[in-house]
C-alpha cells in the first residue's frame, strides 16, 4: 500500500499489516448441501399444509351448493302449481266472455240484414229512376254528336285550306332559300327589295272588296319580306367594312315603319268594310280553288357538261367527276369559278367553265309585265296612303343606291387587300434582312465597347448590348412565327378565293404589314441611338421611343392572332403568343438598361457642367444621387456592423 508522497512527487510503498484470507468455493460444499436439504424439508411442509385447506375449502364448497339446489327445487314446485291454478281460473273466464259476445255479435248481425235489405228496396227504386233520366241523356247526346260531326267536316275543311296554304308557303321558303344560297348579301338585299316593291305595287292597286283573299297573302308575304329586308340590311352592314353602313341600318328601319303604316291604313279601309260570311259548302269551295291555284314546284335548272372531268379532292373539298354531254342539276354558283351540281344521289363541286346552263328563268320580265297590268287596273288612294306609298318608293331608291356604294366599296377594299397581302413577302424578307443587321452592328459595338470602355461604364453597356442582342432574336423568332401562323390559316381557306380570304383576315394582315413595318423602319434608328447611347452621345429618349413602337405593333399582332381559329393540329398560335410575351418581357428588361446608362451618363458629369442639364434632366439626375446614396448609407450601415461583430468576436478570443 502507499505510505507516503516526497517532494519529488515519487510514492513510497509498505506491506498491508491485515492481509484478507479468501477461501475457495470447493471447500464449501458440505455447508451448502446442508442448507439444501433444510430448504427442501420446508417446503414439503408447507405444500402439505396447503394441500389439506384445499381440500377442506372444497368439501365446504360442495355442501353448500347442495343445500341451495334443494331449496330452489321446493320454490319452483310451488310457483308452477299457483301458475297452473291461475290459468284455469282464467280460461273459464274467457269461455264465459266468449259465449256473451257471440251472442251480441248474432243479434247485431240479424239487426244488420234488415237495414241492408230496405237500402236494396231503395237502390233499386234509384237505379230505374236513373235508367229513365239515362234514355233521356242518351237521345240528348245523339242529338249532340250530330251536330259535333257537322263542326269536325267544317273544321277539317278549313284545317285542309290552312294546311295546303302553309305547305305552298314552306315550298316557296325553301325555294328561295335555295336560290338565295350562292348570292352574296349585297345582291340578295337589293332582289327582296325590288319583290317588296312588286308586293307594294300589288296592295296598292287592290280592290278591297272584292280581294280579301289576296289582299291577306299579299300582306303576309310583304311581312316576310320587310323582315328578310332588315335581316339582310343588317348582315350587310355587319360584314361590310365600308361607309355607308349605319345609313343603310337607318333607312331599312324607316322603310319597315313607312310599310307599318301602309298596312294600317289598309287594315283600317278593311274594317270598314264587312265581308260574307263563308258557309260550310262555300269553304269547302275555296280550299278546293286553293288547292287548284296552288303554283307547282319550279323545274331545277339543269347544266350541260362541255369536257371531261376527274373526281378528286381538292383542298379538303370534293370535286365531283362527269363526262362529255352529261346533264345535271345546278346547285349553286361562286363568284370565284366553281359550280356546285347534282349528279344522281352524288354532289360535288366543278369548273363554271366546264358547265352551260341550259335553263334560265327570265323573271325580270314577269315581274315587268306584272307591275303595268298592276298600274292599268290601279284605283284611286286617299292621300295620306298615296303620300306613304310615295315616301316608300324613295326609301326604296336610297336604299339601293346605298347597297350599291356599298358593294362598290368593298371592291376597292378587297383590291387594297390583296395589294396588301402581294406586298407582305417582300417586306418580310426585308424585316429578317434588318434583324440580321442589327445582330452584326450589335456585335461590332461590343467589340469597340470593350476596347474603349472600362469598369462600371463597360459593366452598363455590355449589359445593354446583351438585352439588346436578345430582343433582335425575339424579333427573328417573331417573324418566322408570323409566317408559320400565315401557312396555317392558309391552310383553312378551303373553296374560298384569294380576295374573299384576303378580306376575312384583313385585319391581321394589316397588323402584320404594321409589325413588319416597324421592324424595317425601327431597326435602323435602333441601330443609330444605340451607337450613339454606347458611345455617350445622347439619344436615350429615341431609343426608348423607337422600342414603344415596335412593342405596340407586335402587341396588336399577338391581340389579333388569338382571334383566329386554326386547325386543331396547328400550334403556330400558342406559340405567337409565347414569342409575343418574350418580347414584352425582354423590351422591359431593353429598357431599364437604357434608363440605366442614362443616368451613369448624368452622373458622370462634372459640377461646371450641370448648368446646361435641362429640367428633366436635373431632376432625373437627383433622383438617380439619393438612390446611390441610399445604397451607400446602407452599404456603410452593414460594414459598420460587420466591423463591430469582428471587434467583439476578437475581444472573446482574447479572453
Amino acid at each position: 500500500v502507499v505510505k507516503e508522497r516526497t517532494v519529488e512527487g515519487e510514492f513510497v510503498y509498505e506491506d498491508d499489516p491485515q492481509p484478507q484470507v479468501t477461501r475457495e468455493v470447493w471447500t464449501q460444499g458440505e455447508e451448502l448441501a446442508e442448507k439444501l436439504a433444510t430448504l427442501e424439508q420446508q417446503h414439503e411442509e408447507v405444500m402439505e399444509k396447503l394441500r389439506k385447506e384445499h381440500a377442506a375449502s372444497l368439501q365446504r364448497f360442495v355442501t353448500e351448493r347442495d343445500s341451495m339446489d334443494a331449496q330452489k327445487v321446493e320454490s319452483y314446485s310451488a310457483e308452477v302449481i299457483t301458475i297452473m291454478k291461475k290459468n284455469e281460473a282464467a280460461v273459464a273466464a274467457m269461455k264465459e266472455e266468449h259465449e256473451r259476445l257471440l251472442a251480441a255479435a248474432q243479434k247485431k248481425l240479424e239487426q244488420q240484414k234488415a237495414d241492408y235489405d230496405k237500402q236494396l228496396a231503395d237502390a233499386k227504386s234509384k237505379i230505374l229512376e236513373f235508367e229513365r233520366s239515362l234514355e233521356e241523356k242518351h237521345k240528348d247526346i245523339v242529338e249532340q254528336t250530330q251536330e259535333t260531326n257537322k263542326l269536325e267536316d267544317i273544321i277539317a275543311a278549313m284545317k285542309s285550306a290552312v294546311v295546303t296554304r302553309a305547305l305552298h308557303q314552306a315550298k316557296s321558303c325553301i325555294s328561295q332559300s335555295a336560290a338565295c344560297i350562292p348570292m352574296s348579301c349585297g345582291a340578295r338585299f337589293m332582289e327582296v327589295v325590288n319583290n317588296s316593291s312588286h308586293i307594294i305595287t300589288r296592295i296598292v292597286g287592290m280592290d278591297l272588296p272584292s280581294q280579301f283573299a289576296e289582299f291577306d297573302d299579299a300582306a303576309s308575304d310583304l311581312s316576310e319580306l320587310v323582315s328578310l329586308v332588315l335581316m339582310t340590311a343588317w348582315a350587310l352592314a355587319k360584314s361590310s367594312t365600308a361607309e355607308h353602313t349605319s345609313k343603310l341600318l337607318e333607312l331599312a328601319q324607316e322603310y319597315a315603319f313607312l310599310v307599318e303604316g301602309l298596312l294600317e291604313g289598309f287594315l283600317e279601309q278593311r274594317a270598314a268594310i264587312t265581308p260574307t260570311p263563308l258557309s260550310r259548302r262555300s269553304t269547302v269551295d275555296v280550299v278546293k280553288v286553293e288547292e287548284a291555284e296552288a303554283e307547282p314546284t319550279p323545274a331545277p335548272t339543269m347544266v350541260l357538261a362541255l369536257y371531261d372531268h376527274v373526281a378528286q379532292d381538292h383542298q379538303g373539298s370534293k370535286l365531283i367527276g362527269f363526262s362529255k354531254g352529261e346533264k345535271m342539276v345546278l346547285i349553286r354558283t361562286r363568284d370565284d369559278g366553281w359550280t356546285k351540281v347534282r349528279r344522281g344521289e352524288q354532289q360535288g363541286w366543278a369548273p363554271t367553265s366546264y358547265l352551260k346552263v341550259l335553263e334560265a328563268k327570265d323573271e325580270q320580265a314577269k315581274s315587268a309585265s306584272a307591275d303595268e297590268a298592276t298600274k292599268a287596273t290601279r284605283p284611286e288612294l286617299p292621300k295620306e296612303l298615296t303620300k306613304i306609298a310615295e315616301m316608300i318608293v324613295q326609301h326604296q331608291q336610297q336604299m339601293i343606291g346605298t347597297a350599291k356604294a356599298i358593294m362598290a366599296r368593298e371592291g376597292e377594299l378587297a383590291l387594297l387587300s390583296d395589294a396588301l397581302v402581294d406586298g407582305l413577302d417582300g417586306k418580310v424578307s426585308a424585316a429578317h434582312q434588318s434583324v440580321l443587321d442589327l445582330k452584326a452592328y450589335i456585335e461590332k459595338i461590343s467589340v469597340e465597347s470593350k476596347a474603349q470602355n472600362s469598369g462600371r461604364r463597360l459593366e452598363v453597356n455590355t449589359t445593354l448590348l446583351e438585352r439588346a442582342a436578345n430582343l433582335a432574336s425575339i424579333m427573328e423568332q417573331l417573324l418566322s412565327t408570323a409566317e408559320s401562323m400565315r401557312s396555317g390559316l392558309e391552310s383553312t381557306r378551303g373553296l374560298q378565293s384569294e380576295s374573299e380570304f384576303n378580306k376575312k383576315h384583313q385585319s391581321w394582315f394589316k397588323a402584320l404589314d404594321s409589325a413588319v413595318t416597324s421592324v424595317v423602319d425601327g431597326n435602323p434608328i435602333l441601330t443609330e441611338s444605340l451607337r450613339s447611347v454606347v458611345r455617350k452621345q445622347g439619344k436615350h429618349e429615341e431609343l426608348q421611343a423607337i422600342s414603344g413602337t415596335i412593342s405596340a405593333a407586335v402587341a396588336q399582332l399577338a391581340a389579333l392572332s388569338r382571334t383566329k381559329q386554326l386547325l386543331k393540329t396547328d400550334t403556330t398560335q400558342g406559340e405567337m403568343n409565347r414569342v409575343a410575351e418574350e418580347f414584352k418581357s425582354c423590351l422591359h428588361s431593353f429598357t431599364a438598361a437604357v434608363r440605366e446608362c442614362h443616368e451613369l451618363d448624368l452622373a458622370a458629369l462634372m459640377l461646371d457642367d450641370f448648368s446646361s442639364l435641362s429640367e428633366n434632366d436635373c431632376k432625373r439626375l437627383v433622383m438617380a444621387t439619393q438612390v446611390n446614396v441610399l445604397k451607400l448609407e446602407t452599404e456603410l450601415q452593414r460594414e459598420q456592423e460587420k466591423l463591430r461583430r469582428l471587434r467583439r468576436t476578437a475581444t472573446y478570443t482574447e479572453e
